[in-house]
C-alpha cells in the first residue's frame, strides 16, 4: 500500500544494466591495480547493506512481506563480505597514490 507508482521495466532493465557494467569495469580495474576502480566497489558494498536494511525496514511499513524480503541474508552477507574485503584492501600504507597496496596482493 505505497503510494509510489511502479518503475517501468524498460527503467528497471536500463538501471540494473547500467550498474553491472559499470561494476564490471571496475572489477577489470582492480585487476589492474587501480584505486579508482575502489569508487564504484564501495559503493555497491554500501548501497547492499542500504539495500538490506531497506527491504526489512519496507517489510514492516507494509505490514507483511515485501519483495526481495527473502533473499535479503544473501545480499547482506555478500554486502558484508564486500566492505570487509575492500576496507582491508585499502588501508592505510603508504603505497603511492595511484596503485594497490602490494601486501593485499601477495596475503
Amino acid at each position: 500500500s505505497f503510494k509510489l507508482p511502479p518503475m517501468s521495466e524498460r527503467f528497471f532493465v536500463t538501471f540494473n544494466v547500467f550498474w553491472l557494467c559499470v561494476w564490471t569495469i571496475a572489477l577489470i580495474g582492480l585487476q589492474y591495480r587501480m584505486r579508482v576502480a575502489l569508487f564504484p566497489l564501495w559503493f555497491l558494498g554500501i548501497a547492499l547493506a542500504a539495500n538490506a536494511l531497506g527491504h526489512v525496514a519496507l517489510s514492516f511499513v507494509a505490514r507483511g512481506y515485501f519483495p526481495g524480503l527473502f533473499t535479503v541474508p544473501l545480499v547482506a552477507v555478500a554486502g558484508i563480505i564486500l566492505l570487509v574485503e575492500l576496507t582491508r584492501l585499502t588501508e592505510t600504507s603508504g603505497t603511492p597514490p595511484d596503485r594497490l597496496d602490494e601486501r593485499y596482493w601477495n596475503a
